[in-house]
């Protein structure tokens, strides 16, 4: 096994899963935090060391699968094609609303 699966997010990724787990859009996590749009998503922006790290516990194998996606810059429809299933099916498994095994078996973790 890879040591991928010991992944540990950034203060902006971890800013990114810690909204995608309340299923939040930048707009309504700004809102929470009293920031405007620019500023929030501003903390979001690779290489970010702005806004409060937020502890995210366990980082499960969805979540490991877009880091590494979001991290290598490829899109979504990249990477299906490259499994040979559909951008809706790898938007599913990076949710965590389908198995991820193809992305686990893709990413090497």
């Amino acid at each position: 096994m890879s040591n991928k699966n010991l992944i540990k997010p950034t203060k902006a990724e971890s800013l990114i899963l810690n909204r995608r787990r309340m299923r939040l859009n930048q707009h309504e996590a700004a809102l929470r935090l009293g920031l405007t749009y620019d500023e929030y998503r501003s903390w979001e922006e690779p290489g970010s060391e702005r806004g409060p790290r937020q502890n995210l516990g366990v980082i499960k194998p969805y979540e490991v699968c877009y880091l590494l996606r979001r991290r290598s810059g490829k899109t979504q429809k990249e990477i299906a094609k490259a499994i040979g299933m559909s951008r809706l099916w790898v938007l599913r498994m990076e949710a965590g609303q389908a198995p991820v095994e193809r992305l686990r078996e893709y990413w090497d973790i």
